[in-house]
């Protein structure tokens, strides 16, 4: 029985062999593009024929190795389907080849893993998105590394093509174009289409300049409108082509673009006449919003655009058509440089600095230490109020509102009875339903006054006195152990 199961093991190694099906190869869900020789018809999910793999409905498979003899993906209309990218490489395809193509109607979930990488062929994109839908997983934890041929997206269009509708989650994903095209978004004379970055990192480059106009970073290709681009978490860095922004439009682009930022890290550069976040140049600026998030935004050259805005006439110099800035949210923090060129602007809430002048506008809490950069000057101006962490300040501040630095509470205080000489000190803060709270510790039985406007947490009040309405709070520790409250500084 033994020799009999060697035999049978033996026999179908040998069969997969001689048929080109060893298990390192494609079968069942497993794609693998180094194979080249009898590759089989079909596996679990997938056909073959005429170098496409095509993924159909429901299907859930991995895709690994390097493809040879421009074998490259497709995902069938209409399909929704999931692929796993486990250290995939396709390159060297011939023009009108995407590495991964989404027909029309068709919905990609991808998860990477391993680091891949995809190369669109003349005129495609590495990832073909336009009339289709790509979501990159929150589960990802791999490196995708896409470039277009020319006059693709990275990510997104083809050559005339719009971006489709894109969303990352997570993995961190560096996508190019060969020229002219968005390194996500519209491919040359396309528009961005929906995209949303949620988390992971974002490397995203846009294509040269070639007659008069590049690719945003993110947004739309030369001459293509941004789209609708949503920014909620993550790492972001985008760079435009010459004369497009690194966020929004392409350059030599009359359409409008909607930017909404409420969380992440972002750094977004444009370069001659294209804004950092807005448009390119002759664009419109748009509609940009920030209610979150730290946002660097950057426009470069010899005729520079908007920090965020509009764009600027790279012969000329003049701007193009005004669009609308909004900042509003309690812990946004943006840097605009040079300038921001929008109207209206509409400043309710955050942190923002136009080149070296920085102000706090309504009420703000950051999350994270505060830095004042060396050579400006920031101001909390009148009826503004900024908590911060900690402060470091390199440069010059004016505080004509009211400045709550946390770990400055955990210094002595001084006491209601100095003979007893006690102290307050600040242990942590959380962040509950909206609302901050710290939580001071300090000798039972004393009496303390903590300057500033807070009112009382629900947690335990007991000993807790508001001594009058000008600011100042004056509380007890009556018991050994009850030596540590929580009270709330102010709501959002």
């Amino acid at each position: 029985m033994t020799m009999m199961k060697k035999m049978t093991v033996a026999a179908v190694s040998a069969l997969m062999l001689i048929t080109g099906t060893a298990l390192a190869q494609s079968s069942g869900t497993q794609i693998d593009l180094s194979q080249s020789a009898s590759i089989p018809a079909s596996g679990t999910g997938w056909t073959y024929g005429g170098g496409f793999y095509t993924i159909q409905n429901g299907a859930n498979v991995t895709v690994t190795g390097q493809s040879a003899d421009e074998r490259r993906i497709a995902i069938a209309q209409d399909a929704n389907a999931h692929i796993t990218l486990h250290d995939a490489k396709i390159a060297g395809l011939a023009n009108d080849q995407a590495a991964i193509l989404l027909n029309s109607g068709s919905h990609l979930t991808l998860t990477l893993t391993g680091e891949s990488d995809l190369t669109g062929g003349w005129e495609c994109a590495a990832i073909q998105t336009t009339g289709a839908q790509l979501t990159i997983t929150a589960y990802s934890t791999g490196i995708l590394n896409a470039t277009s041929g020319l006059y693709g997206a990275g990510i997104g269009g083809g050559n005339y093509g719009d971006g489709g509708t894109i969303t990352i989650n997570g993995g961190t994903v560096n996508a190019t174009s060969g020229l002219d095209g968005a390194g996500i978004g519209g491919g040359n004379i396309g528009a961005g289409g929906t995209i949303t970055i949620s988390g992971g990192t974002v490397n995203a480059n846009g294509g040269i300049i070639l007659l008069f106009g590049g690719g945003a970073g993110i947004g739309g290709g030369r001459g293509g409108p941004g789209g609708t681009i949503t920014i909620s978490g993550g790492t972001v860095n985008a760079t435009g082509g010459d004369t497009s922004a690194g966020i929004g439009s392409g350059g030599a682009s009359g359409g409008t673009i909607t930017i909404t930022i409420s969380g992440g890290t972002v750094n977004a550069t444009g370069k001659e006449g294209g804004a950092g976040i807005g448009a390119g140049y002759w664009g419109h600026g748009g509609s940009v919003t920030i209610s979150g998030g730290t946002v660097y935004a950057t426009a470069l050259g010899i005729v520079h655009g908007s920090g965020i805005g509009t764009g600027r006439d790279i012969y000329t110099g003049a701007l193009g058509p005004l669009g609308s800035f909004t900042l509003n949210g309690d812990d946004a923090l943006v840097y605009a440089s040079p300038d921001i060129n929008a109207n209206p602007q509409t400043l309710t809430r955050g942190i923002l600095f136009i080149g070296n002048s920085g102000t706090a506008y309504g009420k703000v809490f950051l999350d994270e230490p505060f830095t004042i950069p060396s050579g400006s000057t920031f101001t909390v101006p009148a009826g503004a109020v900024l908590i911060v962490p900690s402060l470091t300040n390199n440069s010059t501040l004016v505080e004509d509102g009211k400045l709550i630095v946390l770990d400055s509470l955990s210094q002595p205080l001084p006491p209601t009875h100095p003979s007893t000489q006690p102290y307050i000190k600040v242990t942590e803060y959380v962040i509950n339903n909206g609302t901050v709270y710290i939580k001071a510790q300090g000798i039972p039985g004393a009496d303390y006054i903590v300057t500033g406007t807070p009112t009382f947490a629900p947690y335990n009040p007991v000993g807790f006195q508001k001594a009058n309405g000008a600011g100042v709070v004056e509380f007890t520790f009556p018991q050994p152990d009850h030596s540590t409250y929580f009270f709330k500084v102010r709501e959002k």
